[in-house]
């Protein structure tokens, strides 16, 4: 039996940690740094240290939780971006790398794409069209948005056999 596999992006959250920390301690530096140019530095300052440590603290919650972004199983494909429920296996025809060297992209080929519409939810279909990440027949998942080489996660999606 193939494990399932689920991947996250902590790679933003350490980004957002460090920027909140930078913000908070120039907010820091404008409240004890005195005679700065800046006649409202003290108001700007707690205004920094407000908005940064928010952002660090936002930052430090999403990484606690792990938040997962693509789950690839035996019901099949789901990736949060895509704003849908899991793509199950029996809908895809195909499986590959698409893009180019400096922007690759996983691409999921469906059967049958307007089934498939047919088939979902609504709310789901009506997002369907605005998604810069579907288009049709084709749903793509962004490598740079996982915590993964596309080959590890294009290994991960060869390893379920496509019907």
């Amino acid at each position: 039996m193939t494990e399932p596999r689920s991947y996250t992006f902590q790679t933003a959250t350490l980004h957002g940690k460090v920027i909140g920390a930078g913000v908070t301690m120039l907010g820091l530096s404008m409240l004890l740094i005195p005679d700065l140019a800046v006649e409202d530095a003290p108001l700007v300052g707690i205004m920094m240290i407000v908005v940064g440590a928010t952002f660090f603290y936002m930052s430090m919650r999403q990484s606690m939780t792990g938040e997962v972004r693509l789950t690839v199983d035996a019901a099949g494909v789901w990736f949060r971006d895509w704003r849908m429920d899991t793509v199950p296996w029996h809908e895809i025809a195909d499986v590959y790398v698409g893009g180019s060297r400096l922007k690759s992209t996983i691409c999921i080929e469906l059967k049958d794409p307007k089934g498939f519409a047919a088939r979902l939810p609504e709310d789901q279909r009506a997002r369907l069209w605005r998604n810069p990440l579907i288009r049709m027949p084709v749903l793509r998942i962004a490598p740079k948005m996982i915590d993964a080489p596309a080959e590890t996660i294009l290994k991960a999606l060869r390893a379920f056999p496509i019907e």
